[in-house]
């Protein structure tokens, strides 16, 4: 049986053989494999290819689910049509990530502010949490530069329907059938709605039993630092309020190696 460093230098020698792909179509190939297998390949097939819309981690299904949906509302006929009513699919799409990142950054805020709040009409404590965290947030540039992407959006929208409208009267297309985006779902290997399966009118729907005494709760897990307070406990619930809320506390950071104390799940769960 052969030792660990003669295994060792039979594999250097082996390596030392191979000297890769010696054509053209085999070093193309070669250059893909890291965009085709592992972790690394499942995020690059966000940004490869490059989409017009989209960011990465965004939902290209939940894209070209509106895009259909503006398709069916729109009913461009050509290629000229059809490309208004994408535009129009884009600037919807950043107007929702738009409303996402302001609502996401006073939600943080409202956690961040609630736990110090002393409200002046203890019944008002939820609105003044908010008005805190909208005041806290005035002079973020961030916040401008959504509501203002936000409004110049709408404004273009407006224009595109107009301009779909007038060409659609003045320049009718001569097809009669409605514009797809299979072509482009095709090329960004995004797939469509499975076909629901026909029924007939006479099939009577079937009574299913329902097993569960009531829906269960999915388990929210937040690493909260200490101390963990009545009050936090509140404003958790409050932002997440039909989810189950598990703590695990930490201790503040120490001034001498500036390093957190280990994680501890929290005594009690809300």
């Amino acid at each position: 049986m052969k030792t660990k460093e003669e295994l060792a230098e039979i594999a250097r020698q082996n390596g030392a053989k191979s000297k890769g792909p010696k054509t053209e179509f085999g070093k193309e190939q070669s250059k893909r494999n890291a965009i085709t297998h592992g972790e690394r390949a499942t995020a690059l097939k966000l940004f490869v290819p490059p989409h017009s819309a989209l960011l990465a981690y965004e939902n290209r299904y939940e894209f070209y689910k509106l895009f259909d949906n503006n398709i069916a509302k729109y009913r461009p006929t050509d290629e000229h049509e059809n490309a208004v009513v994408r535009e129009i699919t884009d600037l919807q799409w950043s107007n929702r990530r738009a409303r996402l990142g302001i609502h996401t950054m006073l939600n943080c805020e409202i956690l961040t502010t609630g736990g110090d709040l002393e409200p002046v009409i203890e019944e008002n404590r939820a609105m003044e949490n908010i008005l805190a965290a909208y005041d806290s947030l005035n002079k973020s540039l961030t916040l401008k530069n959504f509501h203002k992407e936000y409004a110049i959006n709408v404004r273009l929208i407006g224009t595109l329907e107009r301009q779909l409208i007038r060409v659609q009267r003045h320049w009718p297309s001569k097809s009669t059938t409605l514009a797809t985006s299979d072509e482009e779902r095709e090329f960004y290997e995004v797939e469509k709605d499975p076909e629901p399966a026909k029924g007939t009118q006479n099939d009577d729907p079937q009574a299913t039993e329902n097993t569960d005494n009531k829906p269960q709760k999915r388990v929210k897990i937040i690493n909260v630092q200490a101390p963990l307070t009545e009050e936090k406990i509140r404003l958790y619930k409050q932002v997440f309020p039909n989810r189950d809320i598990q703590f695990n506390v930490f201790e503040p950071e120490s001034a001498g190696n500036g390093r957190k104390a280990p994680l501890k799940p929290a005594p009690k769960a809300a």
